[in-house]
């Protein structure tokens, strides 16, 4: 027998292709992950260059050194973005983790040519080349080489840097005039950039992705797609001052304000008395993320987004101030939200409306850029005057009478839309309270009429009819009697839901001085790597479970009546859900894309999924498979949703008994207990009293297949 003998694996060169074909699958993926590399390496700008023979990415990132470019780049499935997490200098939370950049290389063409220059060796720039078509002749991908070399850097990156990573792929492998490639790519990338406005200067902690192109209306799809987040707002302010004559007299600002779905521009001037400011303006967008989103975007990534970026900034000639934004509540926004205030106290008396201030947006709804020009300022002013200034930290303004001006112009247009968007929901409320028949009034009249005419009829049938109205009287009174039951139960929900609200809002704040604190731990070279990592897992499960109130917290939410998507509605309530349905499998695929919800509020649908899914995880805490299936279909005019659960089921002709107040059939092990949700036996009273509002059936049904639990929610539906 011979002796062992160590031989080493072959891998077939074919195997990159199709390693990039399913790793990647699409071309405008394969160049966003190009996109996302740049990001991961802290550059502030990308540039796109397509052609048709060519595609050209660069970048000002960090670049990279010959060590890291033979370990990094030229390893396939490399897993040091797993390791590393955040990106060396800014701290981004790393978007790459396959190590498929060579691979989306490979699938965008035949050849690719990547020049580097690391900030650690400013002078020198790292090229290489590789030919993929001779890679596949090798037929051996061990035996595949890129031709590298080194050589003085001769120029510039983008934005005129020193540094940063330049990647050219010719042998194009895909027609990129198919607008649809540039469409996609921006949806995959809208989330990195940075929504800076276009006098903004570029700052090292913005990302910025710019696309050029000869062939026709690629640039110009791509730009479009790439603002579509921005462009989804509930509303829009635009205000500008006419300063005063001189300092010290009076301003007078103007504001204008359009509704998404109002064509019509509103506008107001504000006089701004005793006045130190000769230069402002500013523009708001306010959004209410909740619905299907136009461009398909999600609403849980647009919340992201708008909680990552939003808030009020200042921009002083272009250059952020890095003081304002949602770390600072430079506007009283939120202190305003948590002493409950009703009443502007800088709109004039003829604009205030009863209650209106509770509809101030919160900074998480905002985004705002506010310009000013300090030294414009300074050149206006007179030596006794107090002008618009920087402070000593150039981070942040002086606080005094100019800055005093720039505030209460910026919260007096808040404030004003405010008490429109009040104004809108008061109106709104009316249409709807006209368009309900008065049934006590109407049932009186029926019953008086066919007591005037009781004589013309045949006395079976006057009898007969009589019953029926007096039976429908007295099933009036009935309700009337629940439903004054029901309120009391209601005013207990409700006095729960605003402590729960003000707890949330506070738990909110916390949060915000955290993620701060968490920031500057990132950056500080001291701070352990381990208990930064444990912070921010505990931030983001914290955040996570804040989505329970979203729909709560949200005016918009809890007022707008619309018939909402089923399916894209029943995804967002499960992500709602996810805080306290751990480990429970959740399938909507079978509910139909055009199903559409009676109308009602994002907040009422949103309990009634809430409370449903809560009941049927906690039937499930003692089971093995724990698996919520909801489905939809149609009987003649009626829909109708099923959610089935593998919990302990439910003795139909028992029920409906489970829909009064209180009454509990799960009996939870001792064990487990701490793991159930609600506990109170309200959560499917608070369903029915829900679908009475609504005008939907609420009941348990047969289930079906292995399921135990049915839950079947069914409606009159109509062609609206």
């Amino acid at each position: 027998m011979s002796s062992p003998e160590q031989i080493p694996f072959d891998v077939d060169a074919a195997l990159l292709r199709e390693l990039g074909e399913r790793l990647v699958g699409r071309a405008d993926i394969a160049l966003a992950e190009l996109v996302k590399n740049a990001y991961d390496a802290d550059a502030s700008l990308v540039h796109i260059q397509i052609e048709k023979d060519k595609i050209v990415v660069e970048d000002n990132g960090h670049g990279m050194t010959d060590g890291e470019f033979r370990s990094f780049w030229m390893r396939i499935g490399s897993p040091h973005k797993l390791q590393q997490r955040y990106s060396r200098e800014l701290r981004r939370p790393l978007t790459g983790s396959k190590g498929v950049g060579r691979l989306a290389v490979q699938f965008l063409g035949s050849s690719v040519e990547v020049a580097t220059t690391a900030s650690a060796v400013p002078s020198v720039e790292l090229t290489a080349t590789v030919d993929w078509t001779q890679a596949e002749k090798k037929k051996d991908l061990t035996k595949v080489v890129a031709l590298l070399q080194s050589s003085d850097r001769s120029g510039n990156y983008c934005d005129g840097s020193r540094r940063g990573t330049r990647i050219t792929i010719k042998g194009l492998s895909h027609d990129w005039s198919d607008l649809d490639r540039a469409k996609n790519l921006a949806s995959e990338l809208w989330q990195l950039r940075s929504p800076e406005p276009p006098s903004a200067r570029r700052s090292a902690d913005t990302f910025d992705i710019q696309l050029a192109s000869s062939i026709p209306l690629v640039q110009e799809e791509f730009r479009q797609q790439l603002l579509v987040p921005l462009d989804i707002w509930h509303a829009l302010i635009r205000g500008e001052l006419k300063p005063p004559e001189a300092a010290g007299d009076a301003g007078e600002l103007s504001v204008s304000m359009r509704f998404r779905d109002q064509s019509q521009i509103q506008q107001q001037s504000f006089v701004i008395p005793k006045c130190y400011l000769f230069s402002l303006s500013f523009e708001i967008r306010v959004y209410a993320l909740f619905g299907r989103q136009q461009a398909a975007i999600a609403v849980s990534n647009a919340r992201d987004y708008i909680s990552k970026h939003g808030g009020i900034k200042i921009y002083d000639s272009g250059f952020r101030l890095p003081y304002y934004g949602l770390e600072h509540d430079w506007l009283d926004i939120e202190v305003d939200h948590s002493h409950r205030k009703s009443e502007s106290q800088f709109l004039p008396d003829a604009l205030q409306v009863p209650g209106g201030l509770s509809n101030v947006p919160t900074q998480t709804r905002l985004l705002g850029y506010v310009y000013v020009n300090t030294g414009f300022e300074a050149s206006n002013a007179r030596p006794a005057d107090e002008y618009l200034q920087i402070q000593v930290t150039r981070d942040r303004l002086v606080d005094n009478l100019a800055y005093q001006n720039l505030r209460s112009c910026v919260r007096t247009a808040i404030d004003w839309y405010a008490m429109r968007e009040t104004v809108r929901r008061i109106q709104e409320v009316e249409q709807e309270v006209e368009s309900f028949p008065q049934r006590d009034a109407q049932i009186a009249e029926v019953a008086q009429i066919i007591a005037q005419h009781a004589p013309e009829l045949p006395k079976r049938q006057a009898r007969e009819i009589t019953r029926n109205i007096e039976a429908v009287i007295d099933r009036q009174a009935i309700s009337q009697e629940l439903l004054g039951q029901n309120m009391n139960l209601l005013g207990a929900l409700a006095t729960a839901g605003m402590f729960a609200l003000a707890f949330e809002h506070e738990i909110s704040r916390q949060l915000t001085v955290l993620e701060t604190l968490a920031a500057r731990m990132k950056a500080s070279s001291k701070a352990s790597f381990e208990l930064v990592d444990e912070l921010d897992k505990w931030i983001r499960r914290a955040r996570q479970t804040r989505t329970i109130f979203t729909s709560l917290s949200d005016e918009e939410s809890r007022r707008k009546r619309q018939r909402f998507n089923a399916k894209s509605a029943i995804e967002q309530f499960v992500s709602q859900a996810q805080p306290f349905m751990s480990g429970v499998e959740i399938d909507w695929e079978d509910v139909d894309s055009a199903l559409r919800l009676p109308s009602g509020t994002f907040a009422e649908w949103s309990a009634v999924f809430q409370n449903v899914f809560a009941n049927a995880a906690n039937a499930m805490i003692d089971k093995k498979t724990r698996r919520i299936a909801v489905s939809s279909g149609r009987s003649g005019r009626r829909a109708f949703l099923l959610i089935q659960d593998t919990g302990t089921g439910v003795d139909l002709d028992e029920a409906d008994k489970l829909f009064e107040p209180f009454q509990r059939k799960v009996v939870i092990s001792k064990e487990r207990r701490s793991l159930a949700v609600g506990g109170t036996g309200l959560g499917l009273t608070i369903v029915r009293l829900i679908s009475r509002n609504l005008n939907f059936n609420v009941s348990f049904a047969k289930p079906t297949g292995h399921y135990a639990t049915c839950l079947k929610i069914d409606w009159q539906e109509t062609s609206r």
